[in-house]
């Protein structure tokens, strides 16, 4: 990537409120021309999903996104535009070798590209919108990442502990509070959930946790009792709680049984993908501890 390009709304008002906003319409519609002749100048054929951050449940209509998954180059820009218009969850980028589109704050958005592509947008009107570009960085390497790939000998020891203890499997496919299923596992539905689970995904695993400790504090999962075989109803509650309101919030809704992050970081691995590479790179749990 030799630069970036930065667009961002001329409106105050859009840059606030968004799709919400009385000016949106016209800056969508500049936008959308935007990615349209970018993609059409970086000559991908798709983009690739990546960085998605889920915190609301998905809706119907994207209830297939997922990690990376390809994005035909025709249905990027409306699929875009969408997503800044929205600005928040779902938040994701999409990528190729030559271009990467990210949004970023206030209905700004990033363009990592080659000169070419943005020579492109020479001529493309900016009523509503201004188009620039800064050098180009390049992206931060992650520190301490999962090395662990979930392999045979990996759910040999998951499905060890659903025959003889408490076993609860956490499923991270996104970032973000809603980007995890969580389950109860037993001897009858090990294998089920075992196949269910994503390529790329993070598998969490806490064997006979204490569900009764109350590391507030701290950033917890809360559930709720009783506990039965399957797919569980959660809350993730990051950085833990301040107070004892805060808590009772929680516990208010039902959710009194806790499972502290530290849990998570006993044993874990990434789902491999369909050729037995593990290739998406999650922060690894120890670093909470």
């Amino acid at each position: 990537m030799e630069l970036e390009i930065v667009v961002r709304p001329r409106d105050e008002d859009v840059g606030s409120k968004l799709d919400e906003a009385p000016g949106w319409p016209d800056y969508a519609r500049e936008l959308r021309e935007v990615f349209r002749v970018a993609v059409e100048a970086s000559g991908a054929g798709a983009l690739e999903v990546s960085g998605l951050m889920v915190h609301e449940p998905l809706p119907d209509r994207l209830s297939w996104l997922r990690e990376g998954i390809s994005i035909a180059a025709a249905e990027v820009a409306d699929l875009y535009t969408e997503t800044v218009g929205r600005g928040s969850s779902p938040l994701f980028c999409l990528a190729s070798d030559v271009l990467r589109i990210e949004l970023c704050w206030d209905g700004w958005v990033f363009l990592p590209t080659t000169q070419e592509v943005y020579d492109a947008l020479d001529d493309l009107p900016e009523e509503h919108l201004e188009i620039g570009w800064r050098p180009s960085r390049p992206d931060p390497e992650p520190d301490g990442v999962v090395e662990f790939s979930a392999d045979e000998d990996f759910w040999a020891q998951v499905r060890l502990a659903a025959r003889h203890k408490t076993t609860l499997l956490g499923e991270r496919w996104a970032s973000g509070t809603c980007g995890t299923r969580w389950f109860l596992l037993s001897p009858e539905n090990v294998d089920d959930v075992i196949a269910a689970v994503e390529p790329g995904s993070l598998i969490s695993v806490a064997v006979d946790p204490d569900l009764r400790v109350r590391l507030v504090d701290r950033s917890f999962t809360a559930f709720t009792a009783p506990l039965g075989p399957g797919e569980l109803v959660y809350r993730e509650v990051w950085f833990g709680v301040d107070d004892d309101a805060e808590l009772a919030e929680v516990t208010g809704a039902g959710f009194d049984l806790f499972l502290s992050d530290a849990a998570l970081a006993e044993l874990y691995a990434v789902v491999p993908d369909a050729d037995g590479v593990a290739r998406r790179r999650w922060d690894d749990p120890k670093q909470v501890l």
